[in-house]
């Protein structure tokens, strides 16, 4: 028999009142047992019984089965728990005493104006960002998602421009949204009056997230810089995120304007932020645990986007306190720093009603922009975008219970994400991100289309037709997505296959017709035929749009599973091009050929206090918690050694600590500040405990040396320096005021560097008794730590700008590699390469390159760990991702790392049209080098013909068999002079012109067959034949016809049709040759363009200011821009090259990004190949189209492979085999299985 419950007293509270009822309506069955209602209502006897005890008010899901169970009223219990809980919480706010009263904390929420009683730690900020706005009339403010960059403008800065006395006309605060130049006309003009007004643009990454129009987007980014000029009366401070600071180099203007005008919003120092937990807690009266504050601090500090984190736990404290103190407890019931969010959204959403609980997701994930290889954004929305087709009655229900908990905010007429916090920070709102990610992405693009049909007055040429109405009719049949639609969208798709289905049925109706006179024409046997035939050609119709369906879902779903399951991604893109051979699927399948993304490895829970290192060469994770350490080999992805550390778990004092290396763990003896290093290779203590031998409570081992035997402490403001195989202090010397210093040590333990709260860095010599060496250095950030190159020359110090470097043995400073906030760093073993992770992803430079990296890879996760092994042309990583996971990704660097890179420098390159010969200008365009193109192999080197100051001139016949060269004229007495070289018999034909003639030479250029050069002077078109080095005719030029650059300058002669009758020069001018004359066109002067023919000479391509167009041969009409996607924000494009069927472009970049474009559909064909990164001086493909060959300024040949067999051979190899029948299922459900590998 059971036990019986305890007795109730109704009145005691809401919560004892609604249990009362519960056991009432039980005892009304006659009886029923626990045991019997669970079998019904699918919950144990045990949350059954809770349900009914008094001791808290059960969740509204529990509450409903209990009531189903007892076969009562659900919609009049789902009311009754309602009141219940509200009059429950009004009891609680009461017992704190918050009845009317504002927490002094924002939660997610941003602070605005009227909060800046409220707004502390970031008074040095506000003063920098008062400064900055005074002596610019255009600024920026940078910083990561969660820096605070809205609080700051908004109860920062704006409160001290008031403040100021300033003579100002207004202060204004916009966001742009998705129609920026339209929707802030009025407020982009000054207020009136003399004086001028400020205007504040929050969120200006939406100009890039939400605005889709180029030309308004262009539009408001001008009228924005237009407040330089000071007869505009404006003052504009915009705050960018800091990942979308590249895309603001996508105008021009803007990126010139950035560089001298920006304020960067780093994280809070420790100070800083115990100013932020205090500070609003005094306002309000209250007090917080000395405790409490040291906690969030430490947690908090050097933590990516951890503001928005704090104010939300703060906040939940506050609701949680006991009187007048915020307490540690309070905060733990609340979830702590990391689990707020997530506890706070999942107590709202698990007190919502089924349909409701759907419906927030809807609303919420309509709130979220899906990233496109970068982190997702918020995307406000208008109050009428949620009014659902469905004709849910509980939109406004539901966005109150989210408002009120501050996940969203709720304006006049607009919704919107309290922060983006809540994307990273909720793991159910991600999971929903990641599972709808395509579906989010074509849902976007339909509700701007919907919008443009409704502001078109329900056009029907505005409907969607073809492929996009097949998508999103395939997409959002479904009842489940279909009511995320709203009224608009859904009448807009139903208004598209209304049209599809009209269309249809008069085609239906015209068939029919057809077939009737064919009827009346024919006899049976005919009719029987065709009616066959007509029924067999519409199955294989079905049948290929089935197919090609299919291979679009497979291209879509590869493109979005190449970071997180990169071999998926593989087989996905090799069976959307086995299934149907279209632009977008040869796109997957070059993007899984090219991409970097190799097998990731989820590394095993063993408990939230396990430390994790990645051995030097990326290939073994090192992972340690409670006395247990394990191997796990990345490569096999299997556990390759376990062991047991004794000793650990009894050990006093700090907790041990696992070296950068994986080689060793830093165990506390328990003897004062003692510690005993245990070798993970040979499993055994290295020795007996050493370090300071005296206890202090800010004691703390600070680094261990690369040799793995220098060991630093800090005791008592003092640091110490030991040999840990001679137990022996080596060094001490104060380590001065303020925080911790950072230290690391030389591989080879001779040098320490040392660098704290003072900002100033040092580095001692221990082998000279700590003597100092001199630094060119000042004061230097330096709390993302220090680190010593392999070699011990070279110090590196990460800073929130980039990594700076100096040289020990000469103190001076080496270039700085430019990076938003690194964090993570790695050294190669030889010391060529450095990579970082920071805000802006990962990158790797050559350090005898720095001027731009090599190789870069877009973040969505924080990194904690980063090796280079160049033995296999691979970068590992470890990182934290959604819900604390930790994963170790693989990066292929291909020819990031290429060996041959070589200590010559390649001026200027050419290949021949049909890629078989390659010529190099070298030594400065003193010697000439002829390769053969599918090789690289080199045929000839030849010495200028001439000692000239002038540019090198080179040119080869279309077959490669003919090489003019030379060197144009100087300022001195050479007029310039070319020789033509036979290269298959490798002897000289010509020099051109003949000694003493007198007549110049400023560009060259051999005909397609190589019988003809023609060059260019002052006044003068010669034609020579190339045998004989005679002039066959010269036609003199009025001045007005005269090729001359834009400088003045004599123009170069830059490429010849396949036909031999136009010539194309750098500033953009086209020659005929028969006439000697500039032929009119529409293009107008370009500076020193890129311009290439194809090879049947109708079309011209051509780079200019970072944008490829295509235009008809006479560059009088301009027939394409295309989209130039994945080059670097300063990258200058140097190389362009048709293939010889004319169906694909290539361009190369001055960072050696190389991207190809399908050119029937205009369309890029996925991600370029991982190139060594130096400039590309020329491109050609081979004869067959499926070579892409490539001339670089430090590696001089490369060849890559763009075949789509070969390709599909690779892919599948790298991949491991095709798609399982059961994976083909999952992704491809409807196609007929195939192995595609």
């Amino acid at each position: 028999m059971g036990r019986p419950e305890a007795p109730l007293d109704p009145s005691a509270g809401p919560v004892q009142q609604f249990a009362y009822a519960l056991r009432k309506l039980r005892q009304d069955t006659d009886g029923l047992t626990y045991r019997a209602m669970a079998r019904s209502a699918h919950y144990s006897v045990t949350v059954l019984a809770q349900a009914a005890a008094g001791t808290r008010l059960p969740s509204l899901a529990v509450t409903l089965a209990y009531v189903r169970a007892c076969g009562g009223d659900v919609e009049e219990w789902e009311h009754r728990w309602n009141e219940a809980n509200e009059a429950h919480e009004a009891v609680a706010a009461a017992g704190r005493g918050d009845a009317g009263r504002a927490s002094p904390y924002q939660g997610l929420a941003r602070f605005e104006p009227d909060d800046h009683a409220r707004f502390f730690g970031r008074d040095a900020l506000v003063a920098g960002a008062e400064t900055l706005v005074g002596r610019h009339r255009f600024a920026a403010i940078l910083g990561p998602s969660g820096s605070g960059k809205s609080s700051l403008l908004r109860a920062g800065l704006i409160p001290a421009l008031r403040a100021a006395g300033q003579d100002l006309a207004a202060i204004r605060i916009l966001t742009p949204g998705a129609r920026p130049a339209r929707v802030h006309a009025a407020a982009l003009e000054a207020a009136d009056g003399d004086a001028d007004t400020v205007l504040v643009v929050d969120q200006f990454e939406e100009v890039f997230t939400l605005c889709h129009d180029p030309a308004e987007r262009t539009e408001f980014i001008d009228r924005l810089l237009a407040a330089r000029d000071p007869v505009n009366r404006l003052r504009v401070v915009i705050a960018v995120r800091a990942d979308f600071y590249g895309r603001c180099a996508e105008h021009r203007a803007l990126a010139d304007a950035l560089p001298d005008c920006s304020l960067l919003v780093g994280p809070m120092n420790a100070a800083e932020l115990r100013a932020a937990v205090v500070g609003p807690a005094q306002t309000a009266g209250l007090v917080v645990e000395r405790e409490l504050t040291a906690r969030l601090t430490k947690e908090v500090e050097g933590e990516p986007g951890g503001l928005p984190l704090l104010s939300h736990v703060l906040r939940e404290t506050w609701l949680r306190r006991r009187g007048r103190v915020l307490t540690v407890a309070a905060c733990e019931a609340a979830g702590g720093l990391h689990g707020a969010i997530a506890k706070t959204a999942e107590t709202v959403y698990t007190r919502l009603t089924a349909p409701q609980a759907h419906l927030a997701r809807l609303l919420l994930l309509r709130l979220v922009t899906p990233g496109e290889g970068g982190p997702d954004t918020r995307r406000p929305v208008s109050r009428s975008e949620l009014d659902l087709a469905d004709g849910s009655g509980d939109v406004d229900q539901v966005l109150e219970r989210l408002a009120h908990a501050r996940l969203i905010t709720l304006g006049e007429d607009t919704v919107d994400l309290a922060h983006e916090a809540l994307i990273t920070s909720w793991p159910r709102l991600h999971t929903w991100i990641d599972d709808a990610r395509d579906r989010l992405r074509l849902h976007r693009r339909l509700t701007d289309a919907a919008r443009a049909w409704q502001d078109l007055d329900h056009d029907r040429g505005a409907l969607y037709r073809g492929r996009r109405l097949e998508a999103a009719e395939e997409t959002f049949s479904r009842s489940a997505h279909r009511s995320s639609l709203t009224v608009v969208e859904a009448a807009f798709l139903d208004a598209g296959v209304a049209a599809r289905d009209d269309e249809r049925r008069a085609a239906v109706r015209t068939r029919r017709r057809v077939r009737t006179l064919l009827v009346s024409l024919s006899v049976l046997l005919v009719l029987v035929l065709a009616a066959s035939a007509v029924g067999w050609q519409q199955k294989r119709a079905g049948d290929r749009q089935e197919i090609g369906a299919g291979s679009r879902r497979a291209a879509t779903t590869a493109d979005g599973l190449r970071a997180s399951n990169p071999r998926m991604a593989m087989r996905l893109s090799v069976a959307a091009w086995e299934l149907s051979r279209t632009p977008a699927s040869r796109a997957a399948l070059l993007s899984a050929l090219h991409q970097p993304e190799q097998a990731a490895f989820s590394v095993p829970a063993q408990s939230d206090e396990a430390q994790r290192a990645l051995t030097p060469d990326g290939r073994t994770l090192i992972s340690v918690a409670g006395g247990q350490a394990h191997a796990w080999d990345l490569r096999s992805h299997r556990l390759s050694g376990r062991h047991r550390v004794p000793d650990v778990e009894d050990e006093a004092g700090a907790p041990s600590e696992l070296s950068d290396s994986g080689r060793v763990l830093v165990v506390p003896s328990g003897r004062g500040e003692q510690v005993r290093l245990w070798d993970m290779r040979t499993r055994r203590y290295r020795g007996p405990a050493f370090g300071p031998a005296r206890t202090s409570e800010s004691s703390s081992a600070l680094a261990l040396g690369a040799d793995d035997r220098t060991v630093v402490f800090a005791v008592d403001g003092t640091a110490e320096v030991w040999d840990a195989r001679e137990r022996r202090r080596l060094h001490s010397m104060p380590t001065g005021s303020g925080d911790d210093p950072v230290t690391d040590v030389s591989p080879d333990g001779r040098f320490l560097a040392m660098c704290g709260g003072t900002r100033v860095l040092k580095v001692l010599d221990l082998r000279r008794a700590g003597r100092q060496l001199a630094l060119h250095a000042g004061k230097v950030l330096c709390s993302q730590g220090v680190r010593f190159s392999p070699d011990g020359r070279t110090l590196i110090v990460p800073d929130p700008h980039g990594l700076r470097r100096w040289h020990l043995p000469s103190g001076r400073e080496a270039p700085r590699l430019d990076q938003m906030a690194p964090r993570s760093l790695a050294v190669s073993d030889d010391g060529k390469f450095l990579a970082a992770a920071g805000d802006g992803g990962i990158a790797l430079w050559r350090l005898s390159r720095p001027q731009a990296p090599v190789f870069r890879h877009p973040l969505q996760h924080p990194v904690d760990a980063l090796r280079i092994d160049p033995s296999t042309r691979t970068l590992h990583f470890l990182q934290t991702e959604a819900g604390g996971v930790q994963v170790v990704r693989t990066l292929g660097l291909g020819r990031a790392l290429e060996p041959s890179w070589g200590g010559r420098t390649v001026r200027e390159a050419l290949f021949s049209t049909d890629a078989s010969t390659l010529a190099l200008a070298e030594d400065g365009g003193r010697r000439f080098r002829l390769l053969r193109g599918p090789t690289g192999r080199t045929t000839a080197i030849l010495p200028a013909p001439a000692r000239s100051e002038g540019g090198p001139l080179m040119s080869l016949s279309a077959d490669g068999r003919r090489f003019a060269y030379g060197s144009g004229p100087d300022d001195a007495d050479h007029h310039g002079q070319v020789i033509v070289w036979d290269a298959e018999r490798r002897r000289p034909l010509a020099r051109v012109p003949h000694e003493r003639s007198g007549t110049e030479v400023a560009g060259a250029v051999l005909s397609p067959d190589g019988r003809a050069l023609i060059t260019t002077g002052w006044d003068s078109l010669t034609q020579w034949d190339a045998r004989s080095g005679e002039p066959s005719r010269t036609l003199s030029r009025s001045v007005g016809s005269l090729v001359v650059a834009s400088d003045g300058g004599l123009g170069e002669l830059r490429a010849i049709s396949a036909d031999g009758g136009l010539i194309l020069t750098n500033d953009g001018s086209l020659l005929s040759p028969a006439t000697g004359r500039t032929l009119p066109h529409q293009l107008g002067s370009c500076g020193d363009c890129v311009l290439a023919f194809n090879q049947d000479a109708d079309r011209i391509a051509l780079l200019a200011s970072q944008r490829v167009s295509l235009w008809d041969a006479g560059l009088n009409r301009m027939l394409a821009v295309l989209p130039t996607t994945g080059f670097g924000p300063l990258e200058e494009l140097t190389a362009v090259a048709f293939s010889p069927d004319g169906t694909t472009l290539a361009v190369a970049g001055s960072y050696g990004t190389v991207r190809l474009w399908d050119l029937p559909s205009r369309e890029p064909l996925g991600t370029g190949p991982t190139t060594p990164g130096d400039r590309i001086h020329a491109l050609a493909f081979g004869p067959g189209s499926d070579v892409l060959y490539a001339a670089g300024e430090k590696v001089p040949w490369q060849k890559y492979v763009i075949d789509t067999d070969q390709a599909v051979a690779e892919v599948c190899r790298r991949a491991g085999g095709p798609l399982s029948r059961a994976d083909w299922q999952m992704y491809l459900p409807g196609v007929p299985y195939r192995r595609v590998c």
